[in-house]
């Protein structure tokens, strides 16, 4: 049987010229309106947004080619993040609008001014992005995929996918929920040994 090969690819971060670079690069060709290969697959690991100067263009590229399944995308810490900046709980938005908060969203939130109903789109999609993929031939997350935390995934989210409700929950630190999405999504930190 032969199977496609999949090219991973993560933190593109709103450079959409180098996107395009690298697919070309790759092989994949976009004369049907989005970027596809004969036997090549992408999976997007996470991070379209913030930072750089097209967040709109990365976020056209990699849906466009998810909607035609040349492509499947992951959530990462900045969709997780973005999602939680737009999601007002009871005391507030999941993720505060504090100053370092707006400084990380600031480049997308700009690049968006004028486009309040693309934007809400975009935070509609970053919903229905999986945390993490397991297939026979590979898995895949944003940052760290650990067995603990993939295996409580499994068993409370349907294949990776968070609910609304689930979102809230997550936000609420030190929760079992909140630990595995934190892990999956932004890593595993290890205090190192102090120096003698």
């Amino acid at each position: 049987m032969n199977q496609r090969k999949i090219d991973f690819i993560g933190d593109i971060h709103g450079y959409s010229e180098k996107l395009k670079m690298l697919l070309y690069k790759l092989g994949y060709s976009d004369d049907k309106g989005y970027f596809h290969h004969p036997d090549r697959q992408v999976v997007f690991v996470g991070d379209y947004i913030d930072r750089g100067p097209d967040n709109r263009g990365v976020v056209d590229i990699v849906k466009r080619m998810v909607d035609n399944g040349t492509a499947k995308a992951l959530m990462g810490n900045h969709e997780y993040n973005a999602v939680l900046f737009n999601i007002l709980g009871k005391k507030g938005y999941l993720r505060p609008h504090l100053i370092k908060n707006y400084k990380q969203h600031s480049e997308t939130l700009l690049q968006y001014l004028g486009k309040q109903k693309e934007y809400d789109n975009m935070i509609k999609w970053f919903k229905t992005l999986p945390l993490y993929i397991e297939t026979d031939e590979y898995r895949a997350c944003h940052a760290c995929f650990d067995n603990k935390s993939i295996q409580f995934l499994k068993k409370h989210t349907n294949n990776g996918l968070l609910t609304d409700d689930q979102f809230v929950r997550s936000a609420k630190h030190s929760t079992n929920l909140s630990k595995a999405v934190e892990i999956t999504c932004k890593g595993l930190e290890v205090r190192l040994p102090l120096e003698k």
